[in-house]
């Protein structure tokens, strides 16, 4: 039940103030004004998967698209340096990045995050792997809340807002909360795919042959900017997809007309790569990366440590359709 999952989190965050209790540190005391951070809201979030993992993935871009007028983004790592592209990105955004991770007492970690004049403090693991909710029950910022991580509630007295929306946390359901309901606009839930895989706005489809038999399982080619390397490819044309039931043609700027690559000695090197498993081939001066070769340990573009300019996939395994 719900009331069920509140109380094992109120558990887990009671052991976390005993924990810190043994400590004897007093409270902190918080200013109540921006005086020292030159009217800036300083905003700190702590959490174990600054790195190649899916949290990173989804909000590496989040540090840097703050109002730098108007905020001061503090990251603090609970891990080491994994030398990932991910962790380099958020060092890089962050306007500050501390490795608490070479700070094992909760007490000086907290002191830390208290002397850097924290406003918000926001928890991103709750209790998952990696997590220091210690941290949060020392309260070193006077407004700490839960965000992205831990899909539910800290149960904790010492967070004061979840960061969720109305579509994930009805008002009706905020009882089941120990934390108030902090609404984003639309969703909480947010994604770095275009900054990730900006290969995927531009697309032009291989259309090849076998027996006379054209497949339903496309090449299909991503790119950033395609225009100059169709440009160097002969009998390339301009198609607009049709709607399945037979009805008009799609109008282009819904962005459906899709320049088709005819089967020619281009097109066979792409499929050559593609059997062969091949990461890479280089076509008129243009690298095209093979997005099927996932397998391969050596392919950083598999995990999205690398952006390929341009890649190779097929609709199937774009849109994960099976094979049949």
């Amino acid at each position: 039940s719900h009331n069920f999952r509140k109380a094992i989190a109120e558990r887990h965050g009671n052991l976390c103030l005993d924990k810190i209790n043994v400590l004897h540190k007093p409270p902190y005391e918080h200013p109540k004004e921006l005086k020292a951070s030159e009217g800036r809201l300083r905003v700190g979030y702590v959490s174990s998967d600054f790195g190649n993992h899916p949290t990173s993935h989804l909000m590496q871009s989040i540090p840097g698209m703050h109002n730098p007028d108007k905020f001061e983004v503090f990251c603090y790592a609970l891990s080491p340096d994994d030398g990932t592209n991910f962790r380099v990105k958020v060092m890089a955004e962050a306007n500050h990045f501390i490795d608490l991770s070479q700070v094992p007492c909760n007490g000086k970690a907290a002191d830390r995050i208290h002397q850097d004049g924290i406003h918000i403090l926001i928890n991103m693991n709750g209790y998952t792997k990696g997590a220091r909710n210690e941290l949060f029950a020392l309260r070193p910022a006077p407004i700490q809340a839960m965000w992205l991580g831990y899909p539910g509630t800290s149960g904790a007295l010492f967070m004061d807002y979840i960061i969720t929306d109305r579509e994930t946390s009805p008002i009706e359901v905020a009882e089941q909360y120990s934390e108030k309901l902090a609404y984003m606009p639309n969703t909480f839930f947010i994604g770095d795919h275009a900054n990730m895989f900006p290969h995927l706005k531009k697309k032009a489809v291989i259309d090849f042959k076998s027996n006379g038999h054209i497949y339903d399982n496309r090449i299909v080619l991503n790119g950033i900017d395609l225009k100059a390397f169709l440009d160097s490819l002969p009998d390339v044309k301009l198609v607009t997809m049709k709607c399945p039931d037979g009805g008009d043609n799609v109008d282009s700027s819904a962005g459906l007309s899709m320049p088709v690559i005819p089967m020619n000695t281009i097109a066979e090197a792409v499929i050559d790569m593609i059997n062969r498993g091949q990461i890479q081939i280089t076509i008129n001066g243009f690298s095209i990366s093979n997005g099927l070769a996932t397998t391969q340990i050596n392919n950083k573009a598999a995990t999205g440590e690398e952006v390929p300019r341009t890649i190779i996939v097929t609709t199937r395994s774009q849109y994960g359709l099976p094979e049949d």
